[in-house]
């Protein structure tokens, strides 16, 4: 038996149950939370997540048994995004537009927290680099701006077998090049 956790949300409360060592949510009390109807909700919850909603069993508060219909919480927001705000009675509207809202909210947070680290990391790791290898920021601009390694070698004064060794070493040092000229060999 999985044990139910209440999160409270917007004056409500939402059922999330702990399944298999994953957060599932108790569809049910998010539904009714909105004011929508469950019964339709529960046939397009089975419609649309067939693959993995699921049935789980648990004890209520007096200790009864109760099977509850759930979805992973990896697919709240596509559920929730179904939902069309426009067609619901507009005194709901304000409510699912909330939910929707903590859905952008959260999946932002988590993207720009995650981007704003790689991002800091690998910018000081090309700071790193430059400090030592000033020649390298050369060749980089110039491989985004479209130059082949021919171009290259010519403007550097270099032949191209030096040009294609730097491009070789700022690859092992982690250096990303987004251009077909530097991805072929």
């Amino acid at each position: 038996m999985s044990s139910l956790i209440t999160i409270p949300f917007y004056q409500q409360t939402i059922v999330a149950i702990e399944h298999d060592g994953k957060p599932y949510i108790a569809m049910r009390s998010v539904v009714e939370n909105m004011g929508l109807d469950w019964k339709s909700q529960h046939v397009k919850l089975k419609e649309k997540f067939v693959s993995c909603v699921a049935i789980i069993a648990t004890h209520d508060a007096i200790g009864r048994k109760q099977e509850i219909t759930c979805l992973p919480l990896t697919k709240l927001a596509g559920f929730l995004y179904g939902i069309n705000p426009n067609k619901v009675n507009p005194e709901l509207r304000e409510l699912v537009i909330a939910y929707q809202e903590e859905c952008d909210r959260v999946l932002f947070n988590h993207f720009m927290r995650r981007f704003n680290t790689e991002h800091t990391a690998y910018t000081q790791l090309l700071h790193g680099i430059f400090a030592r290898h000033p020649q390298w920021r050369e060749t980089l601009d110039l491989l985004h701006y479209g130059f082949t390694r021919r171009e290259i070698a010519g403007m550097q004064g270099k032949n191209i077998s030096n040009v294609q060794r730097m491009i070789k070493r700022m690859l092992a040092h982690g250096i990303a090049l987004h251009t077909a000229e530097a991805a072929n060999g």
